[in-house]
């Protein structure tokens, strides 16, 4: 303590050394003075009582002198502790820094970790139900189209049931009306023999008409000339027809028939496929011959004149003939 106050405070201390030397140095000469002061029956000299206040003089000095070296080294010292605090506290407060910027630096690459996996099983998520919804749609789809097949299914299976009834009927009725045509013409001939009536059969024969059509329904269907349905309707040419519409009317509208059935089956052929024309033809055969034919064999001859009638209207667009004689056959 004394070696840091002697280099802290080297004048102070030399000082302080040479009052000291000088009061020794005044004490030993005081002696030879002569001067001496009785005080209670005790002889001092003088130089030793004046150097004895001098010397409390100066201690007072240098003890007040030592207090305030004493306060300012206290000072210091306190300086000293509290600035070796504050260093530590910035020197904690740096470790404090650098632990909270690790913290924090690590406590960054966690959430940024966290934030791409939530993002990645989001996405994953996101793709996972935009699958889902394809699937579904692709399932709703899927059982729509298999409805469609199945009511496909269905209805073919009906349309087939249906054709098989018909086909079965139309073949009983076939064979009802062949062993019907033949009685029938049997009776007629013997009839018309008779009746002498032979002769304008055959002229009505020589007219044609009514059959070109039917004709080419019944060769789309791959049925002979002496079929069921030609023989029918060229009965109902040959003979009914004279009969119930007279001999000149039946032959005026034989004759425009034969200018104008031609060139309907002309167009359809012109303007069709050949596949497409086949089965023109027989739909034709399904929906409008054979419920002719059926009119004629049920003696209905005004609503078979009138179906076939409209039959041959309603395909006139396919004809190419613009003059008036073309537009007779529409007047019944």
């Amino acid at each position: 303590m004394a070696g840091g106050f002697v280099s802290k405070h080297p004048y102070l201390t030399g000082g302080a050394v040479l009052a000291i030397i000088v009061l020794f140095m005044m004490l030993r000469g005081g002696g030879s003075s002569g001067q001496t002061v009785v005080a209670g029956g005790t002889t001092v000299d003088p130089s030793v009582v004046g150097a004895g206040m001098q010397l409390q003089a100066m201690q007072a000095q240098l003890a007040s002198h030592a207090q305030d070296v004493a306060a300012e080294t206290r000072a210091r010292q306190d300086e000293g502790v509290i600035q070796l605090a504050i260093a530590k506290l910035n020197a904690e407060q740096n470790t404090l820094n650098m632990n909270l910027q690790t913290q924090l630096a690590s406590k960054s690459l966690d959430v940024q970790s966290n934030l791409a996996t939530m993002q990645t099983a989001m996405t994953a998520q996101i793709e996972g139900a935009k699958i889902h919804a394809q699937e579904q749609a692709m399932q709703l789809q899927h059982a729509d189209t298999v409805a469609q097949i199945n009511a496909t299914l269905e209805s073919a299976k009906a349309s087939n049931l249906l054709m098989e009834k018909v086909t079965t009927s139309n073949i009983e009725l076939q064979k009802q009306n062949q062993e019907l045509q033949a009685a029938t013409s049997k009776a007629l001939i013997e009839s018309n023999t008779k009746l002498g009536m032979e002769k304008e059969r055959t002229v009505q024969k020589t007219t044609g008409g009514l059959c070109f059509l039917t004709t080419a329904c019944c060769e789309a269907m791959g049925l002979p000339d002496d079929c069921n349905e030609l023989e029918t309707l060229r009965f109902y040419r040959d003979v009914v027809m004279p009969r119930h519409l007279g001999k000149g009317r039946a032959l005026e509208i034989c004759t425009e028939y034969k200018r104008v059935a031609p060139d309907i089956i002309a167009g359809v052929n012109r303007k069709l496929e050949p596949s497409e024309a086949n089965v023109f033809w027989r739909a034709m055969y399904h929906h409008r011959i054979l419920p002719i034919v059926y009119l004629v064999q049920h003696q209905r001859y005004d609503e078979a004149f009138k179906a076939y009638y409209e039959l041959v209207n309603d395909h006139r667009e396919f004809a190419t003939l613009e003059t008036e004689s073309s537009n007779s056959w529409v007047e019944i």
